[in-house]
């Protein structure tokens, strides 16, 4: 296959976040969004987003079968190329002297991977990958919401800031099923006898600990009288963006990889209608879905890359756009 034929099977098995690979210097890497194949000129993939040994990396990709092809393609004094910060090869047959990682995948891997030629099913898939995008945007927006209350408080502190932020904007826009302010404050009042602010402790410190279980017994545990979709939108808009703000880069790569591989618990009508031919198989996948809708668009046309109404890197110290921010 040439690298054209190459490229949606390599798009394919890159969308799965849950996967491990390790870059040629050593350093884990996850893709979080494997982003959109570029037709024209310039690198083949953008909105490409990763997880590379704890920091979040967002920005556009080049794939060659042979790295030597970065040369012989000028890429190095093309500034269409400059903000690449990972090169996918086949072969890695020279070391080059730029500013990206290089992650190795065998031609024979991606041959293997079976895709269907289907229009429709074509531009499903690509909804799909695009969720992906907006499940990341998600979890920065909300990272990038708390980390305020990281820097200007203690933890306990943060977390009743946050939590009370999230039920007052729950109360206003849930209906079903019906809180009233008793069973608000009841939560508010227990977050200190609850599971969470150990839980966060042991983040904030460093502590070695389980922290894939942990979270799993969070969503099981009740704080106060609520129920389980209340205590997991609480877990996933307050307790992980909390975490994420707060973890080294281990613990940060264990949250991320509870996000991206946490099944759903149940399956919400309302994003059933705006995408009725996509499962919601994984949390990430609704927590994409309601970005998306965020954003106002619709189930046939995704709006713009969301990334370029924020500025995360500028609060975020774990995150950057391209490696040039991390010198």
């Amino acid at each position: 296959m040439n690298e054209l034929q190459l490229q949606k099977r390599l798009q394919k098995l890159l969308s799965e976040p849950s996967r491990v690979w390790i870059t040629e210097s050593g350093k884990q890497l996850q893709v979080l969004s494997p982003g959109r194949i570029n037709p024209y000129e310039g690198p083949d993939f953008t909105n490409f987003g990763v997880l590379l040994d704890g920091k979040i990396v967002t920005g556009e990709v080049e794939f060659h079968k042979n790295s030597l092809d970065w040369l012989y393609h000028n890429h190095s004094i093309n500034q269409l190329y400059q903000n690449v910060f990972l090169h996918i090869v086949c072969n890695n047959d020279t070391i080059i002297n730029e500013n990206f990682e290089t992650l190795v995948i065998a031609e024979k891997e991606i041959e293997s991977i079976k895709i269907d030629d289907s229009v429709d099913k074509d531009e499903i898939i690509n909804q799909i990958l695009d969720l992906q995008h907006y499940a990341l945007v998600r979890i920065l927006r909300k990272s990038a919401e708390v980390m305020p209350l990281v820097n200007n408080n203690n933890i306990n502190d943060a977390l009743k800031i946050a939590a009370y932020k999230f039920l007052d904007n729950y109360r206003k826009k849930r209906r079903r099923p019906i809180y009233d302010n008793n069973h608000f404050n009841d939560i508010l009042y227990n977050l200190d006898n609850s599971l969470i602010l150990p839980f966060l402790n042991k983040i904030k410190n460093n502590e070695v600990f389980d922290i894939f279980l942990s979270l799993v017994d969070l969503m099981k545990s009740k704080i106060s009288r609520e129920g389980a979709a209340l205590r997991r939108e609480l877990v996933l808009n307050v307790v992980l963006p909390l975490s994420i703000c707060i973890a080294d880069d281990a613990a940060r790569i264990c949250l991320l990889t509870w996000f991206w591989s946490t099944p759903t618990l149940s399956i919400y009508s309302k994003l059933s209608r705006h995408f009725p031919h996509i499962e919601q198989k994984y949390l990430w996948q609704q927590q994409g879905m309601l970005e998306y809708i965020r954003c106002k668009g619709n189930a046939e046309e995704f709006p713009p890359n969301p990334l370029s109404q924020y500025k995360f890197e500028e609060v975020l110290d774990f995150y950057s756009i391209g490696l040039s921010s991390n010198k």
